[in-house]
């Protein structure tokens, strides 16, 4: 009496192969490694079997399919997460809030600048880096730079 696996010999390595390709689709949205090994050695144990069970057309067409989906797969993932637009001021992106109004303010330090620290400037505190120096806490400072969100100041001379 015959086996039912023995009318679909590629049955099962089909099943694997599937399989593996659906595991590998998962380690797309699901990042850590571990589904896409398990998926990459089902792939090539469906392909495998498929070669021993002397079904050569289906091992052909099993690493035609994964030569060309497993890459379509790859560069649909890497486009969904990439950015296509760049972060530029020109498309009203920017660092942060831009203080460009405090240039030339003088207030005083409430922490020591060593370098970075905060400062207080018409009665409001911004983190604040030094120009150069290590500056004291209750010393008088004047903003000399401002980039993005990094405001940049000087002691000043009395």
């Amino acid at each position: 009496m015959e086996r039912a696996m023995d009318n679909f010999p590629p049955l099962l390595s089909w099943l694997l192969y599937l399989l593996g390709l659906c595991f590998l689709g998962c380690e797309i949205f699901v990042p850590g490694g571990v589904i896409g090994v398990v998926g990459f050695f089902l792939v090539l144990a469906g392909i495998g079997l498929s070669t021993y069970e002397s079904a050569y057309l289906a091992a052909i067409l099993m690493m035609v399919v994964t030569i060309v989906v497993i890459p379509t797969l790859f560069f649909y993932a890497l486009r969904r997460v990439s950015l296509h637009n760049e972060l530029s001021r020109d498309h009203g992106f920017t660092e942060g809030q831009e203080n460009l109004d405090l240039l030339g303010h003088v207030g005083h330090t409430l922490s020591p600048l060593r370098p970075s620290g905060t400062a207080e400037f018409e009665g409001r505190r911004y983190s604040v880096v030094s120009e150069s120096d290590l500056i004291d806490a209750d010393e008088r400072v004047t903003i000399i730079k401002v980039e993005g969100n990094r405001i940049f100041v000087r002691r000043v001379d009395t």
